[in-house]
């Protein structure tokens, strides 16, 4: 159970490594650095889904009407 959850509904949650996690929802993007236990919100806009690049370090955002980021931590 986290101390901090993500601040709203989220669909979407990547492992960048054991402890790195991020999560997408329509209310904005949650990152964790801690395995989940606490999460911080770093953008309000509204993503669905979100992928870790197979190379690199880059995250790929997307949501509705194309909307697309890319997040390089």
């Amino acid at each position: 159970m986290p101390i901090e959850p993500p601040h709203g509904y989220r669909s979407c949650v990547e492992y960048f490594d054991k402890d790195k996690l991020i999560c997408c929802g329509t209310s904005g993007v949650d990152i964790s650095t801690d395995g989940g236990l606490n999460w911080q919100l770093i953008d309000t806009g509204s993503f669905h889904v979100c992928r870790k690049a197979k190379k690199g370090k880059a995250v790929f955002l997307a949501g509705g009407r194309g909307r697309v980021a890319k997040l390089v931590p």
